[in-house]
């Protein structure tokens, strides 16, 4: 059997930030039932049960929302000890998780290194550019906090990338981006880009990119990039790496770039 890999909501599509752009506060206000609270203890062990009979080799367990860590540490503590549990056969276990970064603390940092924890940690550039859109819930800035809980993982060892939204903003400061990034040693990065709420017409977001907004973003980050790593300074940025991989007969690790291979075949 292939690696498996499980993802896993243990507080559904709940935050306890409102970024503008969230799809997930768009998504819930059109569902019938707009949450259906957290996962369950029971429901956990049960996944990680299941999952782990059939694993070969390699299992991968991410954590996403909403945002997960309102879930609890205790509830992440427990996975771990049901992964170890159920792990009869010695399988390789990997935990990632996706975060805004807002309850991180000491706890949660050393528990992200003991247990190797792969954080993905969520920033949209520089501090004006961040506070723009992503807020707290009473819509005051976020990024000092999130800046902190950074410092923090620095502090304790933990390995994380940074996951940036591509706005229609943020598509226009792609080198100060870039070098910020660069002077804080953010060395493993992904851009989203910030696409129209489904089922609207297009167009009318004021953070939505345009194609041509987000192609100029790529091209001019590519170019950053580039330079680089003709110094072999560059930085792990996951679409290039993916787009070099797929013209040189590699097949990607990026389902969304998967899609684009297969559909030029």
């Amino acid at each position: 059997m292939p690696t498996i890999s499980v993802l896993i909501k243990p507080a559904s599509g709940m935050c306890n930030m409102q970024c503008d752009y969230c799809f997930y506060c768009d998504e819930m206000k059109k569902r019938s039932q707009d949450s259906y609270g957290f996962m369950s203890e029971q429901t956990l062990k049960n996944v990680i049960r299941k999952t782990m009979i059939h694993a070969e080799g390699l299992i991968s367990y991410a954590y996403q929302g909403g945002e997960p860590t309102l879930r609890g540490l205790t509830f992440f503590e427990k996975a771990v000890e049901y992964q170890r549990h159920y792990n009869k056969h010695g399988i390789r276990v990997n935990n990632a998780l996706q975060t805004n970064g807002y309850l991180l603390d000491d706890a949660w940092c050393k528990f992200f290194k003991e247990n190797q924890f792969l954080i993905g940690l969520s920033i949209d550039g520089t501090k004006q550019l961040h506070d723009m859109y992503r807020h707290d819930k009473n819509g005051n800035p976020t990024f000092d906090r999130i800046k902190s809980a950074a410092d923090l993982m620095d502090q304790y060892g933990v390995d994380y990338n940074i996951l940036t939204v591509v706005t229609q903003n943020t598509a226009y400061h792609a080198t100060e981006i870039y070098n910020y990034y660069k002077r804080q040693g953010w060395k493993y990065q992904q851009y989203i880009a910030c696409l129209d709420p489904l089922g609207e017409i297009r167009g009318k977001s004021s953070f939505a990119l345009k194609p041509e907004q987000y192609g100029r973003f790529l091209v001019e980050l590519f170019n950053l990039w580039y330079e680089d790593w003709k110094n072999g300074e560059h930085p792990y940025i996951r679409q290039f790496e993916n787009y070099i991989g797929i013209l040189l007969g590699y097949q990607p690790e990026s389902c969304r770039s998967e899609e684009r291979r297969v559909g030029k075949e």
